[in-house]
């Protein structure tokens, strides 16, 4: 994932110069401004503050530089804007061109995103219009963000921003790579995942789960395609060889409200289990679905992709753990979790 860049002293500067720059010593009166209107798509002082619901899709700004020629008239002003906007923005053209046309881009692209989140808003689809100066340290995929396109929040990591399309498919991914995780770091010896319920999609993201895991040597089976029985198919087998003490992995995110995969591991660590049979479904849309999708076209934003159809899949690990006595003993508190 990318961190976004800090912005240099030209683009703040840049951001900074509609409506603030000065002649002979002195502003523009704030008394014959328009006022300004707040909305709830105004950026917050820290996105990550706000509830899940309110910062759960974000659209950026794109990133500008001074236009190459000026702008027409027409393409800066609407028939309707008022004399005290149209002079809000003339004045810092007239006494700094360079950075009042630069700026007045931006706020156009700005105006924009804006305008296209109201209408989201009006059609059910909350959509938080920001700029680049908003999201200083959120995470997004290398190449990201990019103009016009609407990003989800990740619902247990704040920091990290996915594109639409790419949400479901990322979440179900990360949850079967933390499965497949702790079942190693518990001493697995060999894993099967079967597809109960799920799309092609969805049995296609087993191929990238077949890598190495730290602290195990990892062999793909040939299996894989086999029908495990009448209603699911074997998507991945492969063997382990385990060499560290089991024990839980830190950092994952799922297991803590997975009931199922703790009762897993405290069998593991407290009585030896040797075979087990653990389940990773996903069927939460988080409100992530084809109809949102189609209103977010509709408005002019993009999704960036093809939107992955996974929803309510369920997968099936099973296997074998190894005996605990051919392992390392167990560390302090590990058969406590």
């Amino acid at each position: 994932m990318l961190r976004v860049e800090e912005h240099s002293p030209q683009e703040v500067a840049l951001n900074g110069a509609l409506g603030t720059s000065k002649a002979g010593g002195h502003s523009l009166s704030q008394a014959h401004r328009p006022k300004e209107r707040k909305s709830p798509m105004d950026a917050p002082e820290s996105i990550l503050a706000q509830p899940y619901d309110d910062r759960q899709l974000l659209v950026v700004a794109d990133e500008i530089r001074p236009p190459e020629k000026a702008p027409e008239p027409s393409e800066l002003f609407g028939v309707n804007k008022s004399i005290w906007e149209v002079a809000a923005a003339v004045i810092p053209v007239v006494l700094s061109p360079g950075a009042g046309l630069a700026a007045l881009a931006v706020q156009r692209l700005i105006s924009w995103n804006e305008e296209r989140a109201r209408r989201a808003t009006e059609e059910g689809v909350h959509i938080r219009s920001v700029t680049r100066a908003d999201i200083q340290g959120l995470l997004f995929p290398p190449g990201h963000p990019r103009r016009k396109v609407v990003y989800v929040g990740h619902p247990s990591l704040k920091r990290q921003y996915i594109p639409f399309a790419s949400f479901h498919r990322a979440l179900f991914e990360q949850k079967a790579i933390e499965a497949m995780e702790l079942l190693a770091g518990l001493g697995a010896t060999s894993i099967k995942i079967r597809q109960v319920a799920g799309t092609a999609t969805s049995a296609s993201i087993a191929a990238s789960l077949g890598v190495p895991i730290q602290g195990v040597t990892v062999d793909v089976g040939s299996d894989v395609g086999k029908q495990a029985s009448q209603n699911s198919e074997i998507l991945l087998s492969a063997t382990l060889a385990p060499t560290q003490a089991p024990r839980v992995p830190d950092g994952l995110i799922w297991y803590p409200h997975e009931r199922t995969w703790q009762g897993v591991a405290k069998m593991r660590l407290k009585n030896g289990l040797e075979t087990y049979a653990l389940e990773v479904d996903y069927k939460d849309d988080y409100g992530i679905n084809a109809k949102v999708s189609a209103k977010i076209a509709d408005i002019g934003f993009d999704i960036g992709g093809s939107c992955s159809n996974i929803e309510s899949t369920k997968w099936i690990m099973q296997g074998e753990f190894a005996p605990l006595h051919t392992l390392p003993p167990l560390h302090p508190g590990d058969n406590e979790r």
